[in-house]
């Protein structure tokens, strides 16, 4: 049996011809928890929190207080409180910002359903027929 390389050490040897006591340890790897942002990345953090806090409360003022709260596909009941997994954006936010706040863009759907159509976006025929529209109305 090999002895670890270290003097006066009689252990096996674990790797790297050391022991399992005198292995060199590769330091710790910053943590995307504890790096530092710069300044302009801290600001661009907080106008995307504020940005989302107000599409959820758009949701709720120009969609689920004024569209009935069943799925556009199935006509399941989605109960009385709104939750953000209800409301899908047909054309998405980040390819197409400039209809984030625009109300045609929105479909009410399950969760099951949202989750569906985020995994195969034309699965759905109602929402490749809303989506059409929508390329006419706005020229997307």
């Amino acid at each position: 049996m090999k002895k670890c390389k270290h003097e006066n050490c009689n252990n096996p040897i674990f790797g790297k011809g050391c022991c399992k006591f005198h292995y060199p340890k590769s330091s710790l790897k910053k943590s995307s928890l504890l790096k530092t942002l710069s300044p302009k990345a801290i600001i661009k953090k907080e106008e995307k929190k504020e940005r989302t806090k107000r599409l959820h409360a758009w949701f709720i003022s120009e969609i689920w207080e004024k569209r009935p709260h069943y799925s556009e596909l199935s006509l399941k009941w989605l109960g009385n409180e709104p939750n953000t997994c209800f409301f899908h954006h047909i054309y998405s936010k980040s390819s197409h910002p400039d209809l984030e706040f625009i109300a045609d863009n929105i479909i009410q759907l399950t969760a099951d359903e949202h989750a569906e159509v985020e995994a195969n976006s034309t699965k759905f025929h109602l929402i490749n027929t809303k989506r059409e529209e929508i390329r006419i109305k706005y020229g997307k």
